[in-house]
């Protein structure tokens, strides 16, 4: 994979916060539990957003996806605060 796989926000503190133009594939499986391939993918099956960064907010960090360009689905993120 040329960029990131993001689950749950940025593991790692050398791992970028943010990108431009990128192209995202949304999953629905635990890929850590499921034998995955992504071999097969082309840019077609892929949604494209202009930004994807993490922004802190007070105690929390949240990922704002931006500019979607023909997107066939949508991610919805969002974090509850008790």
């Amino acid at each position: 994979v040329r960029g990131i796989v993001h689950d749950y926000g940025v593991r790692h503190p050398t791992m970028s916060k943010a990108l431009k133009n990128a192209y995202i594939l949304t999953c629905n499986i635990s890929m850590e539990y499921e034998k995955t391939s992504i071999d097969n993918l082309t840019k077609e099956c892929l949604g494209f957003v202009e930004d994807v960064y993490e922004h802190v907010l007070g105690e929390g960090k949240y990922t704002f996806v931006q500019g979607w360009k023909d997107s066939r689905s949508a991610t919805k993120v969002q974090q509850y605060i008790y």
